[in-house]
């Protein structure tokens, strides 16, 4: 019986197998997103079977794992495209991977892992005749075997074609072309509840964070005009503070401008992402968001925000 698995270097005294839970919880539902349809049902089969997260690990220890057995030899394909899509998922979702470790107690002690345009060598997947193969010299499935000699022209092509890029679901999608990542940000603009709910998150996972991506994030919030505001678009908001250069100063200047509640308290969810970010804060950070807080907190000013006035209470405790 053989297993490969996947590794983060952590530290400190935190309940590592809280996070390894944690962890495969956002890989999971990430990877859902992605996998739909009866080509994944072996896929998800698989998991009734195993827990990569289940083998308890001793306290102290310096890397978190996750294992994917083969199950006696006959789910190879499962276990190779569980630790592709997991490579992928913590690639993608790092930042909120870092936030369920430091509320665990646990430090990561890597830097954020390469997601790439293609899978690594040999965890390369197609889809072809409603099963999702592994590609190799043929193709591969848990229990079966599919030769390149029996496909036809345009499977031929498709399998090709995989060699070089991985065709799962997963990968597909975090290689959008331009139609795609245009149409998304259109829906996100205009379209009603649940295409901003979509879109949102869709865009955020794209790996396509753009100033025009984290504007319309905001405006969408005061479309929706409600608590839904808040629950649909926080971590899309966050996710992109978080990973596009110069998202601070953009939402500081957002911030003086906007004309909608939610839309500020998108704005300061986004601030809030990016200032407690790992690593020592500045002091030109601490002012500049401490006047930011202070006009939405305002118990006499438009805002007067309740979530502001607690957040600032917590802040200028930091300043002593």
């Amino acid at each position: 019986m053989g297993a490969v698995g996947y590794a983060i270097r952590v530290s400190g005294d935190g309940h590592v197998d809280a996070f390894r839970e944690a962890t495969w919880n956002l890989v999971q539902n990430f990877v859902r997103n992605y996998t739909v349809g009866p080509q994944y049902d072996e896929l998800r089969s698989y998991l009734e079977h195993t827990d990569p997260a289940g083998s308890p690990q001793d306290s102290g220890e310096t890397i978190a794992y996750w294992w994917f057995p083969d199950l006696t030899g006959v789910c190879h394909r499962s276990a190779s495209a569980w630790l592709h899509w997991f490579g992928l998922a913590v690639a993608v979702e790092w930042p909120y991977v870092r936030v369920k470790a430091r509320d665990l107690g646990v430090t990561i002690t890597q830097e954020r892992p390469e997601r790439g345009e293609a899978a690594p060598a040999g965890d390369r997947f197609v889809v072809l005749r409603g099963v999702l193969w592994q590609v190799d010299d043929g193709l591969y499935g848990d229990d079966e075997r599919l030769s390149i000699e029996e496909l036809s022209a345009d499977e031929r092509a498709a399998y090709e074609a995989a060699r070089e890029l991985c065709a799962c679901g997963v990968c597909e999608f975090l290689r959008p072309d331009e139609d795609a990542f245009a149409a998304t940000l259109a829906q996100l603009r205009g379209g009603d509840a649940e295409d901003i709910r979509r879109s949102a998150a869709l865009l955020g996972w794209m790996g396509r964070t753009t100033p025009e991506v984290l504007e319309s994030l905001i405006q969408a919030a005061a479309r929706l005009n409600g608590p839904d505001a808040h629950y649909y678009l926080s971590d899309p908001v966050q996710f992109c503070a978080l990973m596009l250069p110069g998202a601070w100063e953009q939402l500081l200047a957002m911030a003086r401008t906007a004309d909608n509640s939610w839309s500020i308290t998108s704005i300061l969810d986004g601030l809030a992402a990016i200032y407690y970010r790992p690593g020592e804060r500045t002091a030109a950070e601490k002012t500049e968001l401490l006047a930011v807080v202070r006009i939405v907190a305002d118990p006499g000013g438009r805002w007067n925000d309740e979530s502001a006035q607690m957040w600032l209470e917590e802040l200028e405790r930091e300043e002593g």
